[in-house]
């Protein structure tokens, strides 16, 4: 069946626009003004939604607007990333893998490589100067605790450290991530800073709290800020962009809509969104067919 979404405001990384999306077989078939239905499509009014790609994220639900989540395990040489695969298709959210290893072999390196893994968390202390070469043909991204990132300042690997005593990073591939504990500190540092200045920025939050918002440009700008670094960053990061974390044709029509009478004065409320899964409304609490894996591409390793 095939879904059209009429009149939507479209939150893209350039800036806002109203549009038209045509949905067909769980991907965005067509996005521009003046569609013109064909008979039989579902049609949603979307003069008062605004339209987000779906979240990814550790935690949260398709409530909460998280259609892809980062699934973190921890594997053993002697273990196979199939049996991972296997077991974990019951959601209805589709997956990526955050990878531990104990340490780092030229074997394990190439079967991550080969299983399309990007995100790696190494337990021992490397000399990550021998690794570089690799590392950077494979499109791993590290993730590391904050002080561990300095041995990797004069290297072009990208990272991931937690926001924390860090406030200023000079390299351009390092994602900080915000959990909890950090969020208050990061919120009033950001506050300061224009949206486009947000780009090593990776936002992990169960749920996320409104600020106040009146004006149709403070809507804008928080909602340019929330896909960009609920969706865009970790797509981009994980290697499944623009498949998801994009308003693309050809992407999953994994949306987030937002009507705009819940973001105006809801200052402290948490965010209810309407989600889309391949094109199917997602309500609180339903599932709706299984997940999958999400094999990286290797274009967008360094693409934040």
């Amino acid at each position: 069946m095939k879904t059209l979404i009429r009149g939507a405001t479209l939150i893209y990384a350039g800036g806002p626009k109203v549009e038209d999306v045509l949905i067909h077989s769980g991907k965005i078939q067509e996005i521009r003004s003046g569609i013109r239905p064909m008979g039989g499509e579902r049609q949603i009014d979307g003069s008062s939604q605004y339209v987000l790609p779906g979240f990814i994220s550790e935690e949260g639900t398709l409530a909460q607007g998280v259609t892809t989540k980062i699934k973190k395990i921890h594997w053993s040489e002697t273990a196979d990333l199939g049996d991972w695969n296997q077991n974990q298709g019951e959601e209805c959210t589709d997956y990526v893998f955050r990878v531990s290893l104990a340490s780092l072999t030229k074997e394990l390196l190439e079967r991550l490589d080969q299983n399309r893994v990007k995100v790696l968390r190494v337990e021992q202390k490397l000399d990550w100067r021998i690794w570089e070469e690799r590392i950077q043909r494979a499109g791993i991204v590290l993730e590391l605790e904050a002080d561990e990132y300095r041995s990797l300042a004069g290297l072009s690997i990208p990272f991931i450290v937690p926001y924390g005593r860090i406030k200023k990073v000079g390299r351009s591939r390092t994602i900080i991530k915000v959990t909890d504990e950090g969020r208050l500190a990061w919120a009033k540092q950001m506050k300061k800073l224009d949206p486009l200045d947000m780009r090593s920025y990776w936002l992990e939050e169960q749920e996320t709290i409104l600020p106040k918002l009146v004006k149709e440009e403070e809507i804008v700008r928080y909602l340019s800020i929330l896909a960009h670094i609920r969706s865009r960053v970790p797509a981009k990061v994980f290697g499944v962009f623009p498949m998801k974390g994009s308003l693309h044709v050809g992407a999953d029509a994994d949306l987030v809509l937002l009507e705009r009478s819940q973001l105006v004065d809801q200052a402290g409320a948490a965010l209810v969104p309407r989600v889309m899964r391949k094109g199917e409304w997602i309500e609180s609490g339903e599932r709706a067919g299984k997940s999958q894996f999400l094999s990286a591409n290797r274009t967008y390793a360094y693409g934040f």
